[in-house]
């Protein structure tokens, strides 16, 4: 949920449950095997992965900044 703040010039983010599956992932299916890769470091695809996704890690509990 968004609320516009009197003292900011942008909407504030004040709640939510999840963050949002990256782009291209390849849907549900898709999203399901990027968090598993993502918590197994000894995955075989987790190199892959951390390039695809830019070297960032995916955390599906962050909130968006």
């Amino acid at each position: 949920m968004w609320e516009k703040s009197p003292y900011m010039e942008h909407p504030l983010y004040i709640s939510g449950k999840r963050n949002c599956p990256p782009k291209d992932c390849g849907g549900v299916q898709g999203y399901f095997y990027l968090l598993e890769v993502m918590a197994n470091p000894n995955h075989p695809d987790l190199k892959d992965m951390f390039n695809w996704l830019g070297g960032e890690r995916c955390d599906p509990e962050a909130l968006p900044d």
